[in-house]
């Protein structure tokens, strides 16, 4: 014996094409959805690189300075008064 939740449900006339348009429109809504994921995924990876090259480049500790909120300055700063 089957479950009903495996068993296709038939659906007459305008309700068979009403659930096919949106499945059409779903369909390209999961597509769209895993673009962004993918493309979220990329910035993060960008970000992390550019904190990176900041941080060698400039021999500061922004990501230390992130979780002890305190950052050691080396010359004074540039737009201090």
């Amino acid at each position: 014996m089957a479950t009903p939740a495996l068993t296709a449900i038939k659906v007459p006339g305008a309700q068979a094409d009403a659930m096919k348009a949106m499945r059409a429109v779903r369909s390209n809504l999961v597509e769209l959805h895993e673009y962004v994921f993918y493309g979220l995924i990329v910035l993060i990876a960008v970000h992390i690189c550019a904190v990176v090259i900041t941080e060698v480049r400039e021999r500061g500790n922004i990501i230390s300075a992130m979780f002890t909120s305190k950052k050691l300055l080396t010359r004074e700063p540039t737009d201090a008064d």
